[in-house]
């Protein structure tokens, strides 16, 4: 029962990393778009080109972030379930999640 317990928690301690690329991209995300929203921030803020240039590139990277999910989920699994060989079990990840179909 030990043995059950410590791969559990080995498990759950992998995927601590992409949630919390999910929790960082989030709120990168949603501060991105409200700040690009003439809305919110009026025509003047939304009207600047640098700022919404800066604003629009993070917007980008959050939004590949959440693109990419399953890669993220894919090697934390791989890594917290492989008991030797911890890289090889990552690439290996990468490259199924990198042939799957739906894509």
């Amino acid at each position: 029962m030990k043995q059950l317990a410590s791969q559990v928690h080995a498990f759950g301690k992998a995927l601590m990393m992409p949630i919390s690329v999910i929790a960082a991209a989030g709120i990168f995300l949603g501060l991105a778009a409200a700040l690009q929203n003439p809305a919110i921030t009026g025509e003047a803020f939304a009207s600047l080109q640098v700022p919404q240039l800066i604003i629009g590139f993070i917007r980008k990277v959050a939004g590949a972030l959440f693109a990419n999910l399953p890669v993220f989920f894919a090697v934390a699994s791989a890594i917290g379930l492989a008991k030797a060989e911890k890289p090889t079990a990552a690439f290996a990840a990468v490259l199924r999640a990198a042939g799957r179909e739906d894509r």
